[in-house]
């Protein structure tokens, strides 16, 4: 009976036409890395670690297995290599990177191809120095690090059905230093300077000194290319086309620049434009003009004293002339003034404030080219403990590291003396958890907000009272003993919303404008929030302190 029930439903398969098909066996990954110190590392299969943390040894070369696979098609993959860049791609089996070298990984792609990858999808994370682990990239993506000369450390690898859910976290997989653009000049009586980046000035302004010669090159970890100038000299004329760090100009003749025109050109030039402005005797800063348009003058003997040149993506926002707000040394003190209203302080101290908002900084960049006193970074907002700032660790991290003091700032959400208390517990944990040293002191952020559920108000400050603002801060304040504690906050939201009893205790305040109308005292000015700083791809807040 048994056989008859097994024939009789084979035949309905054939009447009806029905097809029966064999899924093919489940291939499987195995992979090693040659790390440093150790060599090649025994295989482990999908989602296993091969690698090291905590050990910072690099990651050299990589050799990925696909097994028992029953599609059509392989895998490949592809690596990125300290002083080489994007290595050519490689069918499983084979090695990526180098050994012997002592150069390190930095990123990695890999692909599936042909039938396997319309049935798999391939996830892979990497431990990158600096960053620890970071998200899960997939089919392609890049994972790691380009252009900030961090190792890949360790590597995790797995084959999910086409479709299924990612492992873990997608997000943050890889993040890869914009272009940067790198000059300096010889200047007279001085001679050469350092490098200058992205936008910040090279040269001198105030002191009547002539650019002589200028050097020019750019750096990306993604575009090839030539960056490519000519200069108008003193009894000269227009030089011969000078290329990628090359001089224009003249030393040792006491010949003045007058005018100067810079282009791109191959790959990066099908990407980005290059921007330049300088600085003219007895014209000051002129326009910003790009791609060989020319900056400066001819035939009127004027020498070029500065210049600054930013490359910008196809596209982008062209740069426009910063405030009236303008550093510079007077000897050997540092002086902020305004261009309308006059100085505004002598030996002071010029400091940025940052957020997770300000994305991922390059800190080192900042120290070389920005010229910064110190940092307060945003620690958390609110009373929950998940509200910590996400970029608090890497920023106080490399601040330390490059020895820039910083300070930090909590934003409140408090409505009640309680909820101050909150908060204050919050930030505490936060500065233990996380062994922060703000030798800047601890700031209490107040200021109006509004909180917002699917588009509707929910919750606002607007009817927090000048009594109950007195008892948050105090609160707040109390329970930070062993802190440097103050207050920031807007003039507007001092006068209006806090009680001339608190008006004592702030230390920070804010006010955009060419001067500060803050009768009050205050240590801290936050002038603006449209600075921009080389090493920070955002507009960011620019402050002074003046004690």
């Amino acid at each position: 009976m048994k056989k008859q029930i097994k024939f009789l439903i084979i035949g309905l398969f054939m009447f009806f036409g029905f097809n029966i098909t064999v899924k093919a066996d489940t291939p499987t990954l195995t992979y090693s890395t040659h790390v440093q110190d150790i060599g090649w590392m025994n295989e482990v299969t999908s989602k296993d670690i091969s690698g090291t943390t905590g050990q910072s040894k690099r990651m050299e070369a990589i050799k990925i297995n696909l097994n028992n696979n029953g599609y059509e098609g392989t895998l490949t993959y592809q690596v990125h290599v300290q002083n080489i860049g994007w290595m050519d791609s490689v069918t499983a089996g084979n090695i990526a990177g180098t050994t012997g070298r002592s150069l390190r990984l930095e990123a990695i792609r890999i692909n599936l191809t042909g039938e396997l990858a319309e049935h798999y999808d391939i996830y892979y994370k990497v431990h990158a120095q600096n960053y620890g682990w970071l998200g899960w990239a997939r089919n392609g993506e890049e994972a790691g690090t380009a252009g900030f000369a961090l190792r890949l450390e360790a590597i995790q690898i797995i084959l999910v059905e086409k479709g299924a859910p990612a492992p873990g976290n997608v997000m943050n997989h890889y993040y890869e230093k914009p272009i940067e653009v790198l000059y300096n000049t010889h200047v007279q009586n001085i001679g050469w300077t350092n490098y200058t980046y992205n936008g910040a000035t090279s040269g001198t302004t105030g002191r009547s000194l002539r650019m002589e010669a200028i050097n020019i090159a750019y750096n990306s970890p993604r575009y090839s290319g030539d960056i490519v100038y000519q200069t108008h000299i003193q009894n000269l004329g227009w030089s011969t086309w000078s290329r990628n760090g090359a001089m224009s100009g003249t030393t040792g003749m006491s010949l003045r620049l007058e005018a100067i025109k810079i282009i791109l050109e191959g790959e990066v030039a099908n990407h980005y434009d290059v921007y330049y402005r300088t600085h003219v005797q007895d014209i000051g800063w002129t326009k910003w003009v790009k791609n060989g348009e020319i900056s400066g003058t001819t035939g009127q003997s004027r020498r070029l004293e500065a210049i600054e040149i930013k490359m910008i993506e196809k596209g982008g926002e062209a740069p426009v002339t910063e405030s009236n707000f303008v550093w510079y040394y007077d000897g050997g003190t540092k002086v902020l003034i305004n261009t309308v209203s006059g100085e505004i302080g002598r030996n002071v101290k010029k400091i940025i404030d940052v957020s997770e908002h300000n994305g991922i900084i390059d800190w080192d960049h900042v120290k070389r080219s920005a010229d910064i006193d110190g940092v307060i970074l945003r620690a958390g907002f609110g009373s929950n403990a998940n509200q910590v700032d996400g970029q608090l660790d890497y920023n106080m991290q490399a601040l330390e590291r490059l020895g820039i003091p910083y300070g930090v700032y909590w934003f409140s959400y408090a409505e009640t003396k309680d909820e101050a208390i909150d908060e204050a517990n919050l930030l505490k944990k936060v500065l233990t958890d996380h062994n922060v040293h703000p030798t800047l002191g601890v700031f209490y952020d107040i200021e109006g907000w509004s909180l917002k559920y699917n588009g509707v108000e929910v919750a606002n400050s607007n009817g927090i009272t000048k009594e109950t603002y007195d008892e948050m801060i105090n609160a707040f304040k109390n329970n930070l003993t062993g802190y440097n504690v103050g207050v920031y906050t807007g003039v507007n939201y001092a006068y209006t919303r806090l009680s001339e009893g608190i008006r004592s205790n702030i230390n920070w305040i804010a006010q955009y404008n060419s001067t500060c109308e803050y009768q009050g005292t205050y240590d801290i000015w936050q002038y603006t929030s449209d600075g921009r700083l080389p090493g920070i791809s955002t507009r960011v807040d620019l402050n002074v302190k003046f004690r």
